[in-house]
This record gives C-alpha cells, structure tokens and sequence, in this order.
C-alpha cells in the first residue's frame, strides 16, 4: 500500500513540475513577485493550465517535488531484492 501511494506522490510531482511558459512580473519584492507559468501534463496534447504563484511558492514547489523524488528512491533501494 505504501509503494501504491509512493507512486501516486511521484507521479504528482512530476506533473506538478511545470514546464515554463511566458512568465509575468510585478513591481514587488524579489520572493513576493508573481510568476506565471503554464504547466502541462506529460504526454498530454491538450492544452496547459496557467498558474500564477510567488517566488517563493515555485522554489517551494520544485523542493517538495525533489524530496518526494528522492524519498521513492531511497525507499525502493531498501526493498528485498532490489541491489
């Protein structure tokens, strides 16, 4: 069951990681400006959706997607059989 929703958070962050699009700017402190990316869904021909975060929620974003990575690897390393 663990490894089932291992999968699932993997598959999430990798989704979740946007590819850059156009990006938007405001007059705002650097970690408080507004970027705009549009973010599509691998292997999807449909259109992206757009979304608008800080900075700081991006770089937030893209750490939560590592350590999400790096959690299902070390955890299928440590699974019998696996060398």
């Amino acid at each position: 069951m663990s490894i089932l929703i291992s999968l699932v958070l993997l598959q999430t962050a990798a989704a979740a990681t946007p590819q850059i699009g156009s990006q938007i700017t405001t007059g705002q402190p650097d970690d408080a400006k507004i970027v705009c990316k549009t973010i599509t869904a691998t292997g999807s021909r449909l259109g992206g959706k757009r979304t608008c975060l800080s900075k700081k929620e991006w770089r937030r974003l893209q750490q939560d997607s590592e350590d999400t990575a790096r959690e299902y690897q070390d955890h299928q390393s440590k699974q019998p059989g696996n060398q």
